[in-house]
């Protein structure tokens, strides 16, 4: 699911679009880029650092989205691509 977010979107700009998709959905980028980008497979920019988080605290950020209803926000952007 996540990677259909994205689209057929050459490599060098899916961070990007990842940035616009989940401004539009209510989620703070730089809050979120270093959690997702991984899960993508996608290099960080220089404003994104790796997170520094336990693995346990990322599942937790990753899941909270989606335990507040903004997964349904998600899929429709997702499915606009």
């Amino acid at each position: 699911m996540l990677r259909q977010f994205l689209g057929d979107t050459p490599t060098q700009d899916q961070l990007a679009l990842l940035e616009l998709r989940l401004a539009a959905v209510g989620l703070t980028p730089a809050e979120a880029i270093p959690l997702i980008a991984p899960l993508l497979n996608l290099p960080l920019w220089a404003g994104y650092p790796p997170s520094a988080l336990s693995p346990e605290q990322r599942r937790r950020r990753l899941l909270a989205p989606v335990l507040s209803g903004r997964s349904a926000q998600l899929i429709k952007l997702g499915e606009r691509s």
